[in-house]
């Protein structure tokens, strides 16, 4: 109860690529990924469950389980309060024409097309 597949998935997937800056072995970070996936309200449980199994799986200490996961943790809340970031204020006021997507230095974009020189019928 309280697992979160979708989120372990996440997890999961977060920790491979943060795996080599951490300074754990791998099953300890795929452990600590799991014990991530269980939601606020049923972690506790969780972990009581599940903690001393993953910690004999991968043959380390709880305590090294737990410190990798508050890391990952870490990590993962890092991750999402950059993604809640207020955007970039010259962007933002940007409107989604082509003509403003195409005025990337702020001028005025050219309103109407007959600011655009006929092409000669041959081409270049």
């Amino acid at each position: 109860p309280g697992f979160d597949a979708a989120r372990a998935s996440f997890i999961i997937d977060m920790s491979c690529h943060v795996c080599a800056m951490l300074a754990y072995a791998e099953p300890i970070v795929a452990a600590a990924a799991a014990l991530c996936s269980w939601s606020h309200d049923t972690h506790e449980q969780g972990a009581a469950k599940f903690l001393g199994p993953l910690a004999d799986c991968c043959k380390a200490h709880p305590s090294q389980i737990t410190s990798c996961k508050e890391v990952l943790t870490l990590k993962l809340h890092t991750f999402l309060s950059s993604c809640r970031a207020p955007k970039d204020s010259r962007i933002s006021g940007r409107a989604k024409s082509p003509d403003s997507v195409l005025d990337l230095d702020g001028g005025a974009a050219m309103s109407s097309a007959s600011g655009l020189h006929a092409m000669p019928e041959g081409g270049l």
